[in-house]
């Protein structure tokens, strides 16, 4: 259903302006949060409504595994490409982790997050510069070191 939605407003200003004036996202949000259903797939669909040239599922074969079910990468090759293009679809749908329940999903999806975001301001990026001002204008530092702590203070205290 997110792909669905995701393909009705990629290259349809009407449609996205419509996601975004009508509080499509924070819709979105509140959906995947009482259903649930977060996982890697999903967070996937997520990163693409909000970042150009991010294709889900083209990062599967490069996702190395370290540990117990963790897969991790932070030199994406499809992420010189990569332009953040949609604020809102950041803040409401990965920036917010309640909506992917840190309890439930464990250490993956935080990491894999963090890794796609690494990927939109790597120094191969082309549009490093523009990701990385996008990023600051949400607080994205803040938001890692809320995320860092919450999970620590989480996985550490059984």
């Amino acid at each position: 259903a997110l792909r669905l939605i995701r393909e009705s407003v990629h290259r349809h200003p009407p449609n996205l302006e419509m996601l975004q004036a009508g509080g499509g996202y924070r819709i979105l949000g509140v959906l995947l949060r009482q259903r649930h259903i977060m996982d890697a797939s999903v967070l996937d669909q997520c990163f693409a409504f909000a970042v150009h040239g991010f294709v889900p599922g083209s990062t599967e074969e490069e996702l190395p595994s370290f540990g117990v079910g963790i897969a991790v990468q932070s030199n994406w090759k499809m992420s010189e490409k990569w332009v953040f293009a949609d604020l809102d679809a950041m803040k409401y749908l990965l920036l917010n982790h309640q909506v992917w329940d840190l309890r439930g999903s464990g250490p993956e999806l935080p990491l894999r997050l963090l890794s796609f975001l690494n990927g939109l301001v790597s120094a191969h990026s082309a549009h490093a510069a523009f990701n990385s001002r996008r990023l600051h204008l949400l607080g994205i530092v803040r938001w890692t070191l809320h995320l860092m702590l919450e999970a620590a203070e989480l996985y550490t205290g059984g």
